[in-house]
């Protein structure tokens, strides 16, 4: 007599998701500028744990996000409540993290049209090379905008690239300016 099989729905393990996950994101279909689309899929499928680790290991190998400020902000906010972000970040970022002030002083650098995005950084000099144009990205009319964030309302940070990355909800910044970019190159030209 032959034994029943006995058959098991298994959820997938939390590290076992993510990397299906990152097998699909950092798929060949997908380039920097717009990597961001697949990640916010995964994101709003899986648990808030698996999102965030999701996001905290592709995010800055995205470009152009502006578009989708709205939905990436949401997301964040969603997934964040309840689950601190720096628990995914690595020791040299999360030390980072913690060394920010209380009120962070933020840049972004970009087209006119795009001051108030999510994506910022704590450098100045790295907004005038987003400024500038930053891996490609052709700048329009390019500004720097200044703003302070309270820390405990960075939705996610990063130092990964060097680029002191800070992602916010741009409805919550405080003493925003905006200026003109000009570059030293152009400058000279005057």
């Amino acid at each position: 007599m032959n034994a029943p099989v006995l058959k098991f729905e298994v959820e997938p393990s939390h590290d076992a998701e993510v990397r299906a996950a990152l097998d699909v994101i950092n798929g060949v279909r997908f380039s920097s500028e717009n990597r961001i689309y697949p990640i916010l899929r995964f994101m709003a499928q899986s648990s808030k744990d698996v999102a965030m680790d999701i996001f905290s290991r592709t995010w800055t190998s995205c470009d152009n996000t502006w578009p989708v400020t709205t939905h990436l902000v949401n997301s964040l906010l969603r997934v964040g409540d309840g689950v601190g972000f720096t628990k995914f970040l690595s020791a040299e970022d999360a030390e980072w993290f913690a060394s920010l002030e209380e009120n962070v002083t933020i840049y972004r650098g970009c087209s006119e049209y795009r001051a108030w995005g999510a994506s910022w950084t704590t450098s100045r000099m790295v907004a005038e090379s987003f400024a500038r144009g930053h891996r490609g990205i052709e700048v329009f009319y390019p500004v720097i905008s200044t703003a302070v964030i309270p820390k405990e309302l960075i939705l996610f940070a990063s130092n990964d690239r060097g680029e002191q990355d800070i992602v916010v909800n741009p409805r919550r910044l405080r003493k925003r300016v905006v200026e003109r970019y000009i570059s030293d190159a152009t400058k000279s030209c005057h």
